[in-house]
């Protein structure tokens, strides 16, 4: 009886590593796909915060207000792209924090360049808002992912993610 069991066992066994290595390759193509993103969104933050510093203490020149819609261009761009991504079911609940925090990135921009654009202080306070809770839904986002990557023993390495 034994010995009837091994071959049995040894199946399931084989069967479960494999679908677990599958479920490791969707969440790596994801988190390449996912990364990339995050990379070009972060470049582009990393460019239009000193923008904003800048004309935050006098009126933007015609070029500073087109970096600015640039910016939001290409961080909304970045969005619907994230949008089109369907994610493996594992990484579902991440992958939608993360769509939340690009929404609210994008927002931020684009409201502060309509508050400069119109000199508008509601928009102002809209873009410090969407600012904040881009922020709050980055940081839920970020401790989800480095989760999800420690459960399936991704490596930032491994998707070039490393901060």
């Amino acid at each position: 009886m034994k010995s009837k069991l091994s071959p049995i066992l040894a199946a399931i066994f084989i069967v479960a590593c494999s679908s677990g290595s599958s479920d490791r390759s969707s969440i790596v193509t994801w988190a390449k796909q996912f990364a990339s993103i995050h990379n070009r969104v972060q470049a582009n933050l990393d460019q239009v915060q000193p923008l904003i510093d800048r004309i935050s203490t006098r009126p933007p020149s015609a070029s500073e207000l087109d970096q600015l819609v640039d910016y939001n261009n290409r961080i909304t761009s970045s969005y619907n792209e994230l949008i089109g991504i369907e994610p493996p079911p594992e990484a579902k609940a991440v992958h939608n924090k993360y769509v939340e925090t690009y929404a609210k990135t994008a927002d931020y921009v684009r409201y502060y360049l309509i508050a400069v654009k119109q000199n508008d202080l509601s928009y102002f306070d809209k873009s410090v808002t969407a600012a904040q809770e881009a922020n709050r839904l980055g940081d839920e986002a970020y401790t989800a992912f480095q989760a999800l990557l420690g459960r399936y023993s991704v490596s930032c390495q491994e998707i070039d993610f490393c901060e």
